[in-house]
């Protein structure tokens, strides 16, 4: 994984051999790994410092289920979990920059696609 950029959302730039894919974060969202199981607020920035030791962490699976959870696995153990909210627009991914490609996880889990 690449940049961290963190204001009222969280967005994360992962970085493969075939590009760059975008992350962001609008809601809260758990930071797992082992027994550990944060809560993170993108809006609360102090709340955020967790996720630190993920900035150049290897990404070795997305998953996106149909209700609208996706979660991010990092070779180094972590799971980034981020569930659907009931009113806003919990997550998007740009699959990777100059794709076309947008997944929108929509208020209330729908994941909407998007193509330029």
């Amino acid at each position: 994984m690449g940049l961290i950029h963190i204001d009222f959302q969280l967005k994360l730039d992962l970085i493969d051999s075939s590009g760059t894919t975008n992350l962001t974060i609008e809601a809260q969202f758990h930071l797992k790994k082992a027994n550990l199981d944060m809560v993170l607020t993108p809006g609360e920035t102090a709340s955020l410092a967790p996720i630190l030791p993920l900035y150049n962490a290897k990404v070795i699976g997305v998953i996106i289920d149909k209700t609208g959870k996706i979660i991010v696995e990092f070779e180094n153990g972590y799971l980034l979990e981020v569930t659907p909210d009931e009113k806003y627009e919990a997550w998007q991914i740009g699959c990777p920059i100059g794709s076309g490609v947008l997944l929108v996880c929509a208020p209330g889990g729908e994941v909407a696609l998007f193509r330029k």
